[in-house]
């Protein structure tokens, strides 16, 4: 639970450094480009003062599918949790690119993501725990990920230092993802399976290989953890020395 606390806690900070930045309206790409060359994104998003951009409608999706998967899974409809979880985590990677093509990134914009990333990505941690769907051995291993990765940041952020995901962070969270994805999709399989008996020769199939990529992408982010805790404790020395 701290280290849930601290990911709020740090997306609070980069809520705050970005609404700063917002109000003195420095870094919306928009602004880096002569106003007639603006294209009909950028034109929307000044309008709207960074509030309606591709970006953010996609951030908004991936909210609206947490709270789905959330709820579909407490509720027992895992078929319906999963797709929600997947379009939760497709939306999450790519509200950052759609920005970047549409040229409308922005602090509001970075703000909304950080703000909302975090807690929706718990949330759905604990659901899934809570349930059973992901193993114990599992929960405790990505719990135990998290931590380690939260400790560093932790450090670096009481020293006034804002902490600085590298690769091999990225490589990480991702994963987890996959991981908690893959389990979520062989308990949607099972329950398919047992709802439509016609199919469940394959449904089992489907939760079987689920399942295992689950175990095999719990090994594969132990295995990138390391590196990802020495690059935060690298950055946050960086970031401290400058």
């Amino acid at each position: 639970m701290e280290t849930i606390a601290f990911k709020i806690m740090f997306s609070c900070y980069n809520l705050f450094m970005n609404l700063q930045a917002h109000a003195s309206r420095e870094m919306a790409d928009r602004f880096y480009a002569p106003r007639e060359e603006w294209n009909v994104w950028q034109k929307i998003a000044d309008k709207t003062n960074d509030i309606v951009t591709p970006g953010n409608a996609l951030t908004t999706a991936g909210i609206v599918g947490a709270g789905v998967a959330s709820w579909a899974f407490l509720h027992d409809k895992p078929v319906l949790g999963t797709a929600a979880l997947f379009v939760e985590g497709t939306t999450d990677a790519g509200d950052g690119t759609a920005a970047a093509a549409t040229k409308t990134r922005s602090p509001l914009g970075a703000a909304y993501d950080h703000v909302t990333d975090q807690p929706r990505i718990a949330l759905n941690f604990l659901t899934l725990a809570y349930k059973g769907i992901l193993p114990k051995a599992v929960a405790a291993t990505l719990l135990a990920e998290k931590a380690a990765t939260a400790i560093p940041s932790s450090i670096a952020l009481k020293n006034g230092n804002k902490p600085v995901v590298g690769d091999e962070g990225k490589i990480t969270a991702g994963l987890q993802r996959v991981v908690t994805g893959l389990f979520a999709l062989s308990a949607a399989a099972t329950r398919f399976g047992e709802d439509h008996p016609e199919h469940v020769s394959k449904t089992k199939l489907v939760s079987k290989i689920a399942r295992a990529g689950g175990w095999v992408g719990t090994g594969a982010s132990i295995v990138t953890v390391i590196p990802a805790v020495k690059q935060y404790i690298e950055y946050s020395r960086l970031s401290k020395r400058t």
